[in-house]
């Protein structure tokens, strides 16, 4: 048996969190028509990829959706319904690149929040752009970062 994994890592589709008495994310996978072709083009070459006699030595003898590969519309249907992100949920608080208060971003260079006193936030929200790699040293350095921070404003 063979698995193959197509990911869209640098994403275009834009997620939403709304609050009411409830808070409700949308991560809005896919919504973008660009993430749906680079998708698509990714479980295309797979496919091709995978039926290539040399690849698999013949031991492959179906498809476990048959036809979906050579059907756009089934296609694009699947991958709205069944694909998801890379699970490196980043930067909904985007920090900006200097103190600038006509930057749209809620968080300063150091960590701060802005109009909010005594809050920083050290999580990979702060992350402007989502990296095409795993985020967990980069959240490690960014805690590291922010431990710094408080403890220079202390001193």
């Amino acid at each position: 048996m063979y698995g193959v994994l197509v990911c869209n890592i640098n994403p275009a589709s834009i997620g939403n969190i709304t609050f009411n008495n409830t808070i409700c994310i949308d991560p809005n996978y896919n919504s973008n028509i660009e993430d749906q072709n680079n998708i698509m083009i990714g479980i295309q070459k797979a496919s091709e990829i995978l039926s290539n006699n040399r690849f698999y030595n013949n031991n492959i003898t179906s498809e476990i959706i048959p036809g979906l590969f050579n059907n756009k519309m089934l296609l694009k249907s699947y991958i709205k319904l069944f694909t998801s992100s890379y699970y490196h949920y980043c930067g909904t608080c985007p920090m900006s690149t200097n103190n600038n208060n006509n930057n749209n971003n809620n968080v300063f260079d150091d960590l701060k929040v802005k109009n909010i006193n005594n809050l920083r936030i050290s999580d990979a929200s702060v992350i402007p752009y989502i990296p095409t790699c795993p985020i967990s040293m980069t959240c490690m350095a960014i805690g590291l970062k922010c431990g710094e921070l408080i403890l220079n404003k202390q001193k």
